[in-house]
């Protein structure tokens, strides 16, 4: 990913892998492959987002991501969960007996009024989708239709911005930065004052907070395409998880070479066991080179967690490197 400076001049964006580059060549030459997500990004994300004024709190949306620590930064820096059931409740609350019922959101849809009925009774906030399917938060062309929709639920107060109830989305390098974001928040806020305004953790950026560590292999072509073969046990679900979503691989072991770009990734009957990531132009990568590949923070529909690990990798929790605990 590149961007220009006042001159014009092309220059690297750093991210925060760049920083981290040493540790992760430990980790990666120890441990890979493994997911792993990163602490500091976690905390900018939380920070960032809390500090918008026309914002009146944040919700974290609990199949987004429940691993164990990245569900404890959320409740350290006092946002909200957001729940689709009482099986994430119940284990939300498991984890965190001290956490208060009003700060989670239950998910509820129109036919599943006893739920909605039992959340209410329990202290927790419930949630009705909207049957207009507008609460992404990336499209700035429907603050109108909020405000024409506004009139209709006189007895609603609180407007909940963000992701698809099911997180079926994709989550994409190309996002809305935080200046986009707040502008929208504020044009919403403008357009229909009545509404407390509460935004869900947007998917691209807590999936940007996540990578996966993997040893390189060799390269060369596969059908006459530039490819990488990397070690990894690409079965279903791993391979569904990876496979159509935009990521940038990055060599971990060669920081000063220009950044690869990832156009697909399949399995290939000869390299059993083993992913074929085709790249677009040819690179040097050589056998135990460590292999970043980006924005995987998030989980995806098909991810399957167990004891075992997510699919069957193990998760690491890169601690910040100077904690400073921040109250939202």
């Amino acid at each position: 990913m590149f961007r220009r400076d006042k001159q014009g001049m092309k220059r690297t964006e750093n991210h925060w892998w760049d920083f981290r580059n040493e540790d992760l060549i430990v980790l990666g030459k120890t441990r890979a492959p493994l997911y792993i997500y990163n602490e500091e990004t976690l905390n900018e994300i939380l920070f960032d987002l809390s500090a918008m004024n026309s914002l009146s709190g944040l919700l974290y949306p609990y199949p987004l991501n429940f691993h164990p620590q990245m569900l404890r930064k959320t409740f350290e820096l006092d946002a909200y969960f957001r729940c689709n059931s009482f099986l994430e409740v119940n284990r939300l609350r498991k984890q965190f007996p001290k956490l208060p019922p009003e700060r989670i959101f239950f998910m509820c849809d129109h036919d599943e009024g006893r739920d909605c009925e039992a959340a209410l009774q329990q202290g927790l906030h419930v949630v009705v989708r909207a049957e207009t399917n507008a609460v992404d938060v990336c499209h700035t062309e429907k603050v109108s239709l909020y405000k024409t929709l506004s009139p209709q639920y006189p007895d609603i107060r609180t407007l909940v911005l963000g992701n698809d109830g099911n997180l079926e989305s994709s989550a994409h390098m190309k996002g809305m930065d935080l200046t986009e974001i707040e502008n929208y928040l504020e044009a919403i806020h403008d357009a229909c004052p009545q509404f407390k305004l509460w935004l869900e953790l947007p998917i691209h950026m807590v999936s940007y907070a996540g990578a996966m560590l993997m040893e390189a292999l060799e390269s060369g072509t596969a059908d006459d395409v530039p490819c990488v073969r990397v070690h990894l046990p690409m079965e279903d679900a791993l391979f569904h998880e990876i496979h159509g979503t935009t990521h940038q691989v990055v060599n971990l072991s060669r920081p000063d070479e220009e950044r690869i770009i990832l156009t697909r990734m399949t399995r290939q009957r000869k390299h059993a066991g083993n992913g074929v990531v085709y790249v677009e132009s040819p690179c040097i990568v050589e056998r135990g080179d460590i292999l970043l590949l980006t924005h995987m923070g998030t989980y995806a529909p098909e991810t399957q967690v167990n004891e075992e690990g997510r699919n069957r990798l193990p998760e690491w929790y890169l601690k910040a490197r100077c904690m400073c605990l921040v109250r939202i």
